[in-house]
């Protein structure tokens, strides 16, 4: 016997409610939503949504995972090229700073263009207090979080820095100018999350090589 086809409509509305969860769960938080007003910006009934998501924690839960698997996306791109030698050269620890560096870009750019998951993640990590919802975030963070502590240790991070603790400033840096929208320039002035990312784990580090060689050849009379 086949499996049944699956129904594209069905997967069209759950993408929907999804998207509509995002935006109230970045709003009120996980207490503050309510299932009939997400099904009503989804344009379905309370009954139709709780077909597709049984509860609103298995929602909450939803909105999360498709959070982190963009954010993981970003990290499998800029990591597409990472070499698996394991071995802690310059070289190796230079593309791997530049690398850690561009996600760091990415990330704010994709925070940027998604504002509502901006204050989503903001909010989960430092507002919403629900239990169930602390265990969701907890269980889908910290794996992301340990990506990219390797990413960091390959470029050279050492012990002497707190590196997770310096990945939370950088992630939460970056979700709170994003959410702030125009306040950001305002209230960070210009600096960016890259650079704060260069200071809190690079500064120690040697800068890439020179573009020009270091003796110049001599001069033609």
């Amino acid at each position: 016997m086949g499996r049944p086809k699956l129904d594209p409509t069905a997967t069209a509305t759950a993408t929907r409610v999804v998207d509509a969860a995002i935006k109230a769960f970045s709003s009120l938080g996980f207490d503050g939503a309510t299932l009939a007003d997400i099904a009503a910006a989804a344009g379905i009934t309370r009954p139709s949504l709780l077909y597709h998501f049984a509860s609103k924690e298995r929602l909450y839960e939803a909105a999360l995972a498709r959070v982190f698997a963009a954010i993981g996306a970003l990290i499998t791109g800029a990591t597409a090229d990472a070499g698996a030698s394991g071995e802690h050269d310059l070289e190796e620890a230079i593309v791997a700073r530049a690398q850690f560096l561009a996600l760091v870009e990415g990330f704010a750019a994709f925070a940027v263009q998604e504002p509502a998951t901006a204050r989503l993640l903001l909010r989960a990590i430092v507002a919403d207090d629900n239990p169930a919802t602390r265990a969701l975030v907890i269980s889908q963070a910290v794996p992301t979080i340990d990506a990219v502590c390797v990413l960091a240790r390959r470029a050279g991070v050492g012990d002497a820095i707190d590196l997770r603790a310096s990945v939370m400033a950088i992630v939460v840096d970056v979700l709170a100018r994003a959410a702030a929208g125009d306040a950001a320039t305002p209230l960070w002035g210009r600096g960016s999350p890259r650079d704060l990312a260069e200071r809190a784990l690079f500064a120690h580090l040697p800068h890439e090589p020179l573009t020009q060689p270091l003796t110049q050849p001599p001069t033609q009379h």
